[in-house]
């Protein structure tokens, strides 16, 4: 954290609150907790169309003397829906949850502190659920060093929290 900040400890500026969360996105994605996270969730909408599609269409198909038209008809719009969507969480993961891209974009310039250019900013709002809006934090621009040991921050705020 900056030493530029000396709060009390029971309460945080909008600009901790701001390095805190861009450091919590930056390590979560370096993790590959979104990653893995998003591929779970598509493997579950594609077992629930597998499911759909080659387990319980047959099954109701099978049954004698059943009208079974529109039934068979929604099953397979439901399963193949369901492959759909697992196939567009698959893509997702790999193009926006990879840990592989770093964390925001680089910017021109030199860390103050371990001098190398790895510094990179985002746009940071934490979500709140306190509030019923859910958006009551502050937003901010966040500049983050990538250099592994160095705790480079600095937070810019553009709309401050909601009391």
């Amino acid at each position: 954290m900056p030493d530029t900040f000396l709060m009390p400890a029971n309460t945080t500026s909008d600009e901790e609150v701001l390095i805190r969360s861009a450091i919590r996105k930056r390590r979560a994605r370096r993790s590959g907790r979104n990653m893995l996270a998003t591929l779970g969730v598509a493997v579950i909408f594609g077992l629930i169309g597998w499911a759909t599609l080659f387990q319980l269409r047959p099954a109701i198909k099978a049954i004698p003397l059943l009208p079974t038209g529109s039934i068979l008809s929604v099953l397979l719009v439901v399963g193949i829906a369901a492959f759909a969507i697992a196939a567009l969480l698959v893509v997702g993961a790999l193009v926006f949850a990879n840990p592989t891209t770093p964390w925001g974009k680089a910017i021109p310039g030199t860390c103050p502190r371990c001098e190398q250019s790895r510094l990179r900013e985002d746009t940071v709002q934490p979500i709140h659920l306190t509030s019923s809006t859910g958006t009551s934090g502050p937003k901010g621009i966040v500049v983050l060093c990538e250099t592994r040991g160095c705790d480079y921050a600095i937070a810019r705020v553009t709309t401050a929290a909601r009391a």
